[in-house]
């Protein structure tokens, strides 16, 4: 059996797979459960496994890469702004950021700066701007010396995976969570699946 990577998705045998268990046309968007399932096995193999891997070999920079990218996938479908907003948001809440919850609006300036930097540094120009890094050295989320700002990936992993337990919690529990959630699902997919 040969197995092609298709941007995020599987092609196995002919048939594009959203995860290692389902296939893209057996996706059943008025089955909450399903949908929530695929999705978790989809974070699961296509973003957290690969981060893991990378931790455990030290590669800080891959897995600061694909930690990134695995917060813009998420931030698309929990946080109700628009994509810049949606990250900075997820940098507030981070447990990482509660030593500036005294003060909000440093807090805050980070949280830009870590998109700015990092975000938009990393996914438009495949570097971190303003000499930022990822290190495994400081035993922290966030260290800044000197204007730099030094991100360690094993923090910013156990960030996301706390972020997509409450997530997951609040999609299973609350309606009004998971309407908005399905409506930018179904947005997510427009191009492959054709909703009335």
């Amino acid at each position: 059996m040969q197995v092609n990577k298709l941007e995020d998705n599987q092609i196995i045998e002919n048939e594009i797979y959203f995860s290692s268990q389902l296939k893209m046309n057996d996706l059943d968007f008025t089955n909450k459960t399903q949908v929530i399932n695929a999705l978790k096995e989809r974070l699961r193999e296509y973003y957290l496994e690969p981060i893991k891997k990378l931790n455990k070999g030290k590669h800080c920079f891959a897995a600061g890469v694909l930690l990134i990218t695995t917060i813009e996938a998420i931030c698309f479908y929990t946080i109700n702004k628009a994509s810049k907003t949606r990250m900075i948001s997820f940098f507030m809440q981070a447990k990482g950021m509660e030593r500036y919850n005294d003060n909000l609006k440093m807090k805050k300036s980070i949280a830009i700066r870590l998109v700015s930097d990092f975000r938009e540094g990393l996914i438009i120009e495949g570097r971190i701007k303003k000499g930022g890094l990822f290190s495994y050295d400081y035993d922290c989320l966030l260290t800044v010396i000197d204007n730099y700002m030094i991100i360690n990936p094993n923090y910013l992993y156990e960030e996301i995976e706390t972020f997509l337990n409450l997530f997951f919690s609040e999609l299973t529990k609350n309606k009004v969570s998971y309407d908005f959630f399905i409506k930018e699902f179904k947005r997510q997919f427009s191009d492959i699946f054709n909703f009335v």
